[in-house]
């Protein structure tokens, strides 16, 4: 662009004319003279399409005679119409020097006109001025007589020697919807019209946040809260947890007019924010506070793209690419999610959606689920094998039946091993494990009981105590295993005992799950004989076994021949006790 000008357009002058222009930096170029406009660009009587352009560093400077001055450092538009879209204008200045001089619109001044402004940083500008009798005023956007929208831009850290740091508005009527207006040396300052202001987020301006207009913050989705940007003034996407996100209206996104992705459709709103990523993209962990069908737009010229396994792609980028799955359909890669108990959409319920779902996923004792999608048959494992055999059939369909009715309840036991009636053989050092449909908490001490059975259904002393509490992950990754490991010799051989929970241990539902001790039936056949210690002898290795193999009589950790020989004492044709009366 040409770097002078007498008095109008530094970079680029145009009247009547309808020109596009794209992808430029627009740089470095200066006008002055006493009516000194459009330090950048200045167009009038014209419907010029401004797109994807970088204007910055220009200036306007207001300089002949003692009345004199400056419109628009970086862009002014007289008597024109004009689409202002995904441009970065920044760092431009406007001035007046003359004795009795003003200047207006550090970043744009609009006389006259109306505009789309949308998806747009204006950053940065600065309106001055060497006298003490004119006014500097408008350090972002000035409007005068004008009647713009002005949807989703992030305008911040612009300066005026006046009024109106971030946008003024004298006779003028704007829409002024979706906008960050943060950290400039004042917010919105209002003369004259009837500016309609809807969720904005107008916070931390030095002198004001709103003049000679009544304060909106609080109505029609206004807020006034720190946006949280990444690194401000050097990186204005927003962080996680911003107030911002999933904060404006969707109706009021501004329609397609440029066709942006290419799909005929100009009547849908803008699909892309400035940094052109999907402008329409739901954050989970974002209570949605913003009005629309979802997902709702976020706030300013960035929608936050959340990136939940750090793999630098932006997770909506990462689904549509098919680089992370997608299965339960809420826009966050499914390694991020963490199912439970039925809740395969991962909203935080079972419900009818996840009826539907399991439908598909039923497949049959000891079958790989076939959903419609092939590649989502581990997410249904991860929602509804809740019994965690690799499968997702009835008995699976009979536990979610349970979670769809309680589903604020505790965990449900649905898989004990040994199993309920099982045999409990070492003399020392048992292990059991249980497995439960939901992720839990390890129980405090006492909370969940192991008893003697006796007689007329009474159980004898809690012996919990001797034994240690520890959770593991089941196959998917989730804390849903509970192991119990006897690190303190308490059970009597030819006993009843069972592990209950009573209540206590609340991230549980009640439940109690017998065993008898039968000290050497590794075979649990109800008998300790010779052929117990035969087993043993054959499966004797040097290699370590799992902590609950049934030859690893002594619970070292391998199977030898000192497991055979510690059953001898215990050989006895006398058979295992019958359970107590009662139980």
């Amino acid at each position: 662009m040409l770097p002078t000008s007498d008095s109008y357009g530094g970079g680029l002058c145009l009247t009547g004319s309808s020109p596009m222009i794209a992808n430029n930096t627009i740089t470095g170029n200066t006008v002055s003279g006493s009516a000194a406009s459009g330090g950048g660009l200045y167009l009038s009587s014209s419907s010029p399409t401004i797109t994807s352009n970088t204007i910055t560093g220009n200036t306007a400077t207001g300089g002949d005679g003692t009345f004199s001055y400056g419109y628009g450092g970086g862009l002014h538009l007289s008597d024109s119409s004009a689409m202002i879209v995904n441009n970065t204008i920044t760092d431009n200045t406007v001035t007046s020097t003359s004795s009795h001089g003003s200047s207006y619109g550090g970043g744009l001044h609009l006389s006259n006109s109306s505009a789309m402004i949308v998806n747009n940083t204006i950053t940065d500008n600065t309106v001055t001025n060497t006298n003490s009798y004119g006014s500097s005023s408008g350090g972002g956007l000035y409007l005068s007589s004008s009647s713009p929208t002005i949807a989703n831009n992030t305008i911040a850290g612009n300066s005026t020697w006046t009024d109106g740091g971030g946008l003024y508005v004298h006779f003028s009527s704007p829409t002024i919807a979706n906008n960050i207006i943060t950290f400039n040396a004042s917010g919105v300052y209002l003369t004259s019209g009837a500016p309609s202001l809807h969720y904005n987020c107008v916070y931390g301006n030095t002198a004001y946040n709103y003049s000679y207009l009544t304060d909106p913050t609080g109505t029609n989705g206004n807020i006034s809260a720190d946006p949280r940007f990444v690194q401000y003034p050097d990186d204005l996407h927003l962080l996680p947890g911003s107030p911002c996100i999933d904060a404006g209206g969707n109706d009021l996104v501004p329609a397609d007019a440029l066709d942006l992705d290419g799909d005929g459709d100009t009547t849908e709103p803008l699909p892309y924010d400035l940094a052109g990523v999907p402008r329409f993209v739901d954050d989970p962990a974002t209570p949605d506070t913003g009005v629309g069908p979802p997902p709702v737009v976020d706030m300013g010229a960035y929608e936050y793209q959340a990136d939940c396994n750090a793999n630098g792609i932006h997770d909506s980028i990462d689904i549509a690419s098919g680089t992370s799955l997608d299965c339960n359909l809420n826009a966050r890669p499914d390694e991020c999610d963490v199912i439970e108990a039925g809740d395969f959409d991962a909203d935080g319920d079972v419900d009818l959606v996840d009826y539907r779902t399991l439908t598909d996923c039923l497949a049959g004792p000891d079958a790989t689920p076939v959903p419609p999608d092939s590649a989502c048959a581990a997410a249904c494992l991860a929602a509804f094998d809740a019994d965690a055999d690799a499968d997702v059939d009835l008995a699976d369909f009979g536990m979610f039946q349970r979670q769809l009715a309680n589903p604020s309840g505790g965990a449900l036991l649905v898989r004990p091993c040994p199993a309920p009636d099982g045999t409990l053989w070492r003399p020392a050092y048992n292990v059991i494990r249980l497995t439960f449909d939901r992720s839990l908490v390890v129980p405090a001490p006492g909370q969940l009981l192991i008893q003697p059975l006796e007689d007329n259904g009474a159980f004898g002393a809690d012996f919990s105590a001797g034994f240690t509490f520890t959770l593991e992950n089941d196959a998917q990754g989730r804390p849903r295993i509970l192991r119990i490991s006897e690190v303190i010799t308490q059970m009597t051989h030819r006993t009843w005992i069972a592990l209950r929970n009573v209540g206590g241990w609340a991230d549980a539902e009640p439940f109690a799950v017998p065993y008898v001790v039968m000290k050497g039936d590794v075979d649990g056949d109800g008998h300790v004989l010779n052929l117990d210690a035969g087993a043993v002898y054959a499966h004797v290795s040097p290699l370590p076994v799992a902590d609950d193999c049934p030859w690893d009589v002594d619970g070292n950790g391998y199977v030898q021949n000192l497991d055979a020989g510690a059953l001898q004492p215990l050989i006895s044709p006398v058979p295992r006790p019958p359970k107590p009366s009662g139980h």
